[in-house]
């Protein structure tokens, strides 16, 4: 803690003890705004104290909070913040490393209560139902303080346990497994919708002495494949003046001072403020500011003025393909052309590395769409060498994601997306000083396997927990187990376990959008409001 600034402490505190988790380490951790913001939301309410600890590949032993460094068998309730689906098994991990049993159905009323939020809780909770008390759908800050309610007031476990039943926004894994009830997500109500910001700034994060601050939240793009954009409709934005006030002002006395401001959203561009909100956080005094990726199709030259005035110096674009009719098949139907002219006017502009996100094993996908992708590459190279800008490009495969229209896509099995990786790795070799990074066929099954996987998923999880996170040979040994999940063509005709946590778009509206997806056809942005497309306003 000697390095971190902000940092809340309640020393002697008698009240509801809560230890905030994340499955990773403290270096990721930080760096995530969620995660920051629960932490400050808790630690808001007089009645509660929050610390918070994290489990890694490697972790500190014994495991306990940074704060008191107290156990976590010691506190009322462990609450993770569950992000990505490689994450899950890091919440068995703690509670092994805690001496407290894993499955809920093996503790007792002295232990803990087990919650789990985040993105996954919502994207797809089962395979951690047979571990977890409950699940939290939705705005992290629409749903603390009913928590803090509850286990404030409620005498005992099992009578917190069936309050939480009864709301919206909370999935109780002893109750769905009764009832198999699908509960509504809850969302942060327009006029309650408040800037999340950094409530601790350490040097140790992916964001170093970062104030991290959120502009946006959801993204209008409809990618096909993308949970954001499915999950966060309608988008919604903060003000310039709510944004302006939520940022404290630089502090020059101290040694490691709010150096620099990095902005939060899926798409920071569609922001329609983005330029005069970069302009009044400058005028504050703050002479650097991050945003995270580029639209590909931003061509205004007061945002390269920006750029350059900020000293940004790595931007990340993500064309996903070097094929347009393939990105149409996505929903993202920008041209090579417009791509290649962004990344020739951000060299011109002092940008330093540019990261290129493509997408793989995407439906429809051919050895043509890949040479296309090729070709972009060498295209972009010979257009910024020039500037002595360099070019990195990663590669994934697509993750079939819940609610979105791409949960109807079947994966290719490992002969074909091998056999796609030798050909790029062999035709980018010949292009110098490109880097690039392609993932292996495993890690993309293993991440839709959680994704899309039910109750069944557990065994599976607890396996990889007895190996201590060894995932590369479980996943090739039960693949043939999960052929059907995986590889089947179309997963309409069968029930996708995820979908009892209740959609809010029109039915049929998502299996349409895969349908249009196959026949090369687009769909309009969302406009955030007075829009019946998807059903949800």
């Amino acid at each position: 803690m000697g390095k971190e600034h902000g940092v809340i402490l309640k020393k002697g505190f008698g009240g509801l003890s809560i230890a905030l988790g994340y499955p990773d380490s403290y270096y990721i951790g930080m760096s995530n705004l969620g995660f920051q913001s629960l932490y400050k939301i808790f630690n808001a309410d007089g009645r509660a104290v929050c610390e918070r600890f994290f489990v890694g590949k490697k972790p500190i032993l014994p495991l306990c909070t940074i704060e008191s460094k107290r156990k976590l068998g010691q506190f009322n309730m462990l609450a993770f913040s569950l992000s990505y689906e490689l994450d899950a098994v890091n919440v068995l991990k703690a509670l092994r490393l805690s001496g407290i049993k894993i499955r809920w159905k093996e503790r007792n009323r002295l232990d803990p209560l087990v919650i789990v939020g985040g993105a996954y809780a919502s994207i797809n909770p089962f395979p951690l139902m047979p571990f977890c008390d409950v699940f939290c759908l939705g705005d992290g800050e629409e749903l603390a303080p009913a928590i803090i309610d509850i286990l404030c007031r409620c005498k005992n476990k099992e009578e917190a346990l069936e309050e939480f039943y009864q709301l919206d926004g909370f999935l109780v894994s002893k109750y769905y497994e009764i009832e198999g009830k699908p509960k509504k997500v809850l969302y942060v109500p327009d006029n309650a919708f408040q800037v999340l910001s950094s409530q601790i700034l350490t040097g140790d994060t992916e964001f170093a002495d970062t104030h991290l601050i959120e502009i946006m939240r959801g993204c209008p793009n409809r990618c096909r494949f993308c949970w954001i954009g499915s999950f966060q409709l309608p988008w919604k934005i903060h003000s310039i003046d709510k944004i302006i006030n939520a940022l404290p002002l630089p502090d020059r006395q101290h040694s490691i001072p709010y150096a620099k401001v990095g902005l939060i959203a899926p798409s920071s561009t569609d922001h329609p403020h983005f330029i005069e909100i970069v302009k009044q956080i400058n005028n504050l005094g703050y002479k650097r500011i991050a945003f995270s990726s580029l639209k590909c199709d931003t061509f205004e030259d007061e945002y390269f003025k920006l750029i350059r005035d900020n000293n940004i110096k790595s931007i990340t674009i993500a064309p996903e393909t070097g094929s347009e009719e393939l990105r149409q098949v996505i929903n993202k139907p920008q041209i090579n052309d417009q791509i290649i002219f962004l990344c020739k006017k951000l060299a011109m502009n002092k940008v330093k590395y540019i990261k290129l996100y493509f997408m793989l094993d995407v439906p429809g996908e051919t050895e043509s769409d890949l040479k296309a992708t090729v070709e972009l590459i060498k295209k972009i190279k010979e257009t910024v060498t020039p500037y002595g800008t360099r070019i990195n490009a990663s590669f994934n495969y697509l993750i079939p994601k819940p609610n979105t229209p791409f949960q109807y896509a079947a994966m290719s099995e490992i002969p074909v997306l091998n056999k796609k990786a030798d050909f790029l790795h062999r035709e980018l070799k010949q292009i110098k000083e490109v880097k690039h990074i392609i993932m292996k066929p495993e890690l993309a099954y293993y991440q839709a396997l959680l994704a899309l996987g039910d109750e069944n998923c557990a065994d599976f999880l607890e396996e990889l927990l007895e190996r201590n996170g060894e995932w590369k040979s479980l996943v090739k040994e039960k693949l043939t187990c999960y052929q059907e999940l995986l590889f089947h063509p179309d997963k309409k005709i069968r029930e996708i376990p995820h979908q009892a946590v209740q959609s809010r778009f029109a039915e049929n509206y998502l299996y349409g959008e895969y349908k249009k997806a196959l026949k090369k056809q687009t769909t309009r942005s969302c406009p955030g409001t007075n829009c019946t497309m998807c059903g949800i306003c």
